[in-house]
């Protein structure tokens, strides 16, 4: 089932977060790199008949609508989408996984930890970036998440890699 989505459907996914000049460009990437994050992992959860990976998969994509939803719900904010939005930095990025391409369950994992690795560090930049107590804490909590995220999926390949070790699927 492919779950409607708003409007935004423009050339978002082509930007980094660095080509960001405002807070509401910011919140449309990240907006439509959760909507691209859901349906990759809705994809996954109907692919896979084991049912402990089934959930893990839907339960990743239920978290990722969920952020999807709470950044919508601030692009009413007029106040706060308006400021500018510079990227600095951000101390203690973690750094992407190498794809190993010999299996394909191994590399859609691993392109998985690697897009919760970049949403952590965006959601870490923007907090960083944002000047109110409140929403600083909302950016931080879904960075929060993304790394959480990031470490299922670790713990999924880990299972993955004891299970078939360097064998090809």
């Amino acid at each position: 089932m492919r779950v409607p989505f708003v409007h935004f459907k423009t050339n978002y996914l082509r930007m980094k977060i660095t080509d960001c000049h405002t807070i509401k460009d910011a919140l449309l990437l990240c907006i439509e790199q959760e909507q691209q994050s859901y349906e990759s992992y809705s994809v996954q959860a109907k692919r896979t008949i084991n049912v402990h990976k089934k959930s893990v998969w839907e339960q990743l994509a239920n978290d990722e609508l969920r952020h999807q939803t709470m950044l919508t719900s601030l692009l009413n904010n007029d106040n706060f989408i308006a400021n500018l939005y510079k990227t600095g930095i951000v101390p203690s990025q973690l750094d992407f996984i190498e794809i190993d391409h010999s299996s394909s369950v191994k590399s859609i994992i691993q392109n998985a930890i690697n897009s919760e690795i970049e949403a952590h560090n965006e959601y870490k930049d923007i907090a960083l970036h944002t000047n109110t107590g409140e929403l600083q804490n909302l950016f931080l909590l879904l960075s929060t998440e993304e790394l959480n995220h990031k470490r299922a999926l670790e713990f999924e390949l880990e299972a993955f890699n004891n299970h078939f070790g360097s064998m090809p699927d």
